[in-house]
């Protein structure tokens, strides 16, 4: 408990909160150590309860997520999973050329009739 929830707790039970206050002062006067830790120990409390909030959060926001593509059409538009999808998939001005390993387009009918062309030489 933070020190304004044991003055809250001592209040609801009549215990004046200025006399709450006065001892907490003078026992964290005579056990300075101990004081230190637990307000240590009180904020890692507060980080953990953030920790799981955030955490419910995510896993909320995560199922609603995994809803919402699950819901979608599985098409994407090409024959190609969408984790190896590139950027040219289905795009209409790229309709014929291809990259060679070089990364120089070219028309892949041109190349079919030179082959043809030198192999009927």
């Amino acid at each position: 408990m933070s020190r304004k929830e044991v003055v809250n707790t001592l209040n609801q039970d009549n215990i004046e909160p200025r006399f709450t206050e006065l001892v907490w002062q003078k026992l964290e006067e005579e056990n300075q150590e101990f004081f230190q830790a637990y307000y240590l120990k009180l904020m890692v409390k507060e980080q953990i309860i953030e920790f799981n909030r955030l955490l419910a959060e995510q896993a909320k926001m995560t199922q609603q997520f995994s809803s919402a593509i699950a819901s979608l059409p599985m098409s994407n538009g090409c024959n190609i999973s969408p984790m190896h999808q590139n950027s040219t998939c289905g795009a209409a001005e790229n309709v014929g050329t291809a990259a060679k390993p070089n990364g120089i387009m070219h028309e892949p009918e041109l190349e079919h009739k030179e082959r043809e062309t030198f192999l009927n030489a």
